[in-house]
């Protein structure tokens, strides 16, 4: 064999071993999120039964505190997790990476330590004056708020790690641990307070220890797969200045981000009665489903997209990027569209509540909407940061943001709370039409027309048919049972067709080579 065509069967062999493991990864992200998602959820009632409405409002505060930490996650994964699937590329050396790595993780120990330290010097104050207790003393709401911030000192350390395995692709390894972990976090949490005590403080001290273990667990495993270097890792405030611009750039997307998902329920808070206020935070956690299970998605194909953009692999970078967009509108429209023609089913035969779907299910038809719109968003976004262009996306977030708070305060007044929930779709309807067609000019050249038919268009299109014939065909049943058997049906049904259509459709913009020809093509640039 001629080394020209060795060395094209050696690179075929790369991306077909990158592909795999790809798909590896994908395929553990999702075992992980439904592990880690289930297991949230499933517990609720027994922390409630076990420790009280008034207790499980600290673990609402917590988880509150936790959701806006992600801000600055998500300036510190970005950046390491971009380093680090540039080393696997070839474009950043071990030393740079790890000096990258160790700064980052000095910096993340002294921030999660003045977290700490403040949260524990305001426990008093927080325990006397921000909450109306009835059950609880301010003592030991006190105790609990110190030990939330060591919970949360040891969470905040813990994405150093994990964006180091993430961005080197040791999805695998580090599902395993976190799904451990959950499972221990939320379910192992039970046994402990009925062997031990049945107390909120009992409650942290478990998630302290599991916090740890993680840690401590997540620490071995970078220590073992980070690159060798020829000398000691050093302390270098340069690489921080080096990335401070798109860490700042990724740190102001969440931000705004987080914002635009919140500033409807913010405003709707302080201007309709609390009942109502609940039926619509109910009906935004069910639209941010389709976000939530296209999370792997993203998790899985950011550190592969880095690593063809520092190569320069175009072919292989778009058929990457429309296939886990296909991906993304599947699990967008089939976890979504049942919620948009189904809404009040669904919740009824969760909850048992009639009373509770009927309220809800008002404004989860609208609200989902947004949210498997969102949901399709977020490869493209996932690109943009891959290619480290952050200056668009921050520009559309604000005026996304700007726009959605000036008609909210128009709509809200006249039309009701109802119509904050269309706000949300028209603002993911302005992003589609003009924030995705802005990037396409600049990246991903090519994928425009496949990404709105094969990955939007044909999905969309599907599921909404497919779901209004079976909403028309299916009987209505009293049986919670048969009614959970029912949805099963609708959710397998739209998944098949859904699939199908959409891995077709996708076969016109997405073509797979053959191995000959890709090695032909290989040989030609020698």
């Amino acid at each position: 064999m001629s080394p020209k065509f060795a060395l094209a069967e050696s690179s075929m062999d790369k991306v077909t071993a990158s592909n795999r493991r790809l798909n590896r990864n994908l395929v553990a992200n999702f075992v992980a999120q439904f592990i880690s998602a289930s297991m949230a959820i499933l517990f609720v009632p027994s922390y409630v039964k076990i420790l009280g409405i008034e207790a499980y409002g600290l673990i609402g505060f917590y988880t509150l505190i936790q959701m806006f930490l992600s801000v600055f996650e998500m300036g510190v994964y970005p950046v390491l997790g971009r380093h680090m699937a540039r080393f696997t590329a070839g474009k950043v050396d071990a030393n740079t990476v790890r000096d990258v790595f160790r700064t980052y993780l000095i910096l993340v120990v002294v921030v999660g330590a003045c977290l700490a330290v403040l949260l524990g010097s305001l426990a008093s104050p927080i325990a006397a004056d921000w909450f109306n207790l009835s059950e609880l003393d301010e003592r030991t709401v006190g105790r609990v708020i110190v030990m939330i911030g060591l919970v949360v000192m040891f969470r905040f350390i813990e994405m150093v790690f994990r964006s180091a395995i993430l961005g080197l692709q040791f999805q695998i390894i580090y599902n395993a641990v976190f799904s451990l972990a959950a499972i221990l976090r939320y379910a192992g949490v039970i046994g402990f307070l009925i062997l031990y005590q049945p107390t909120i403080e009992a409650f942290f001290f478990w998630q302290i220890v599991v916090s740890l273990l993680a840690l401590v667990a997540y620490g071995i495993i970078c220590a073992w797969i980070l690159p060798k270097s020829s000398r000691r890792p050093q302390f270098s405030f340069i690489e921080v200045l080096k990335t401070r611009r798109f860490a700042a750039g990724a740190v102001l997307i969440t931000f705004l981000s987080v914002s635009l998902r919140q500033v409807d329920k913010i405003y709707l808070s302080k201007t309709i009665d609390l009942d109502i206020f609940g039926y619509y935070a109910f009906a935004s956690i069910l639209a941010g489903i389709p976000t939530l299970l296209v999370g792997p998605v993203y998790q899985a194909y950011y550190p592969r997209f880095v690593e063809l953009f520092a190569i320069g692999s175009k072919s292989d970078l778009n058929r990457a990027y429309l296939r886990a967009t296909m991906y993304a509108g599947i699990i967008a429209v089939v976890s979504g569209v049942p919620l948009v023609f189904f809404a009040e089913d669904v919740i009824w035969v969760w909850s048992g509540d009639r009373e509770l779907a009927r309220g809800v299910s008002v404004f989860a038809r609208v609200l989902v909407i947004g949210g498997i719109l969102d949901a399709m968003l977020n490869i493209p976004y996932c690109a943009q940061i891959a290619f480290g262009w952050t200056r668009l996306a921050v520009g559309m977030f604000l005026v996304s943001l700007c726009f959605a708070m000036l008609a909210i305060l128009i709509a809200v007044p006249q039309f009701g709370p109802l119509s904050a929930a269309w706000v949300w779709v028209g603002v993911n309807v302005f992003l589609f039409l003009l924030w995705i067609p802005l990037m396409y000019r600049r990246i991903l050249s090519g994928t425009l027309s496949g990404w709105y038919v094969a990955s939007v268009a044909t999905p969309i299109l599907v599921a909404v048919t497919s779901a209004f014939a079976l909403s028309v065909i299916l009987p209505v049943t009293s049986s919670r049972l048969i009614g959970f058997l029912l949805l099963g049906v609708i959710g397998c049904i739209l998944l098949v067709l859904v699939s199908g259509t959409a891995w077709f459709t996708s076969r016109f913009f997405n073509p797979q080579q053959d191995m000959q020809e890709a090695g032909t093509q290989t040989v030609e640039r020698m």
